[in-house]
Order: structure tokens, then sequence, then C-alpha cells
């Protein structure tokens, strides 16, 4: 039964993938399995690094990682737009650290463009230190978006 569960969930998408977990015991077992989160594609969701964080646990074997047009926590209606802009600047950078541990060398494509400021370029730093197969890179900075880093080894 839990092959046959594997073969149907590797047709899910990373939202659909994660939701199923609900359902019993068993499909929250199968749907965890490493194999599974070979690619991971966040776009046009909003995200925390806690949610980062819990995927890096059962994430060991991502090869190809996304993450595009990542929306902002919602900004509280009595918070300064300026104290906002100082709370998000990269409070995703600590999730994601731990999902690049969790991938490690399996690591060999990372996108990251239009997520604001929630990555600093320090984000950069970090991908060097714990992405050591790392093929292909495409990062556009928040901070100087006319960069465009793309790195292409082979």
């Amino acid at each position: 039964m839990k092959k046959c569960l594997e073969h149907i969930f590797e047709y899910l998408d990373l939202k659909t993938l994660s939701s199923i977990s609900e359902v019993c015991r068993e499909w929250k077992v199968v749907s965890r399995l490493p194999s599974l989160w070979k690619k991971i594609d966040i776009v046009n969701e909003r995200i925390s690094s806690k949610y980062l964080h819990t995927l890096s646990s059962w994430c060991t074997q991502v090869k190809t990682l996304t993450l595009q047009s990542i929306k902002a926590p919602k900004k509280r209606r009595s918070m300064e737009v300026e104290t906002f802009l100082a709370a998000i600047q990269g409070n995703l950078e600590s999730g994601l650290e731990s999902l690049l541990k969790a991938s490690n060398i399996n690591l060999t494509s990372i996108t990251i463009i239009g997520c604001s400021n929630m990555f600093t370029d320090e984000i950069l730093t970090l991908i060097g230190q714990y992405c050591p197969m790392l093929k292909r890179l495409a990062y556009v900075s928040a901070y100087f978006p006319a960069c465009v880093y793309i790195v292409c080894r082979y």
C-alpha cells in the first residue's frame, strides 16, 4: 500500500503534498518520504521561516529549489511602514539555512527571485557554504535589483 501511495504522491504539487499529510497517519508517513521532496517550488505564497524549518526535517533529497514572488507577512495596522520593513528584512534566512543544510550535496539548482527584502544578500554566503554541488543559481537581490546573479557550473 505504501509503495502505491508513494507512486501516486509523486505527481502532487508541494501544497497538495503538504496538506494530504492531515488525512491519516499512513498518508502522513508516506507524504514525508524524502524521495517525494526532490523539487520544491514555492511561488506567490506567504510562508514563514518556521515553515522552511519544518520542510527541512524531511526534505533531505531536494535537488531543485525555487522561491519566487514570496509574499511578506501581513502588516499590522498599528505598525509603521519603516518598522514593518525592518522587521521582515531577512526574516526567512534562518529557515532557508535549515533547508540548505538538510539538502546539502543533493541541491543542484536554486532560484530566488522577487522575494522583496525577506532575504538579504547574506543568503549568497549561506548557499556557498552549504551547497557544494550547486550547478545553477539564479538570484535577484532586493537591494540591487538591477543585478542578477546567475551561476552555472558543469
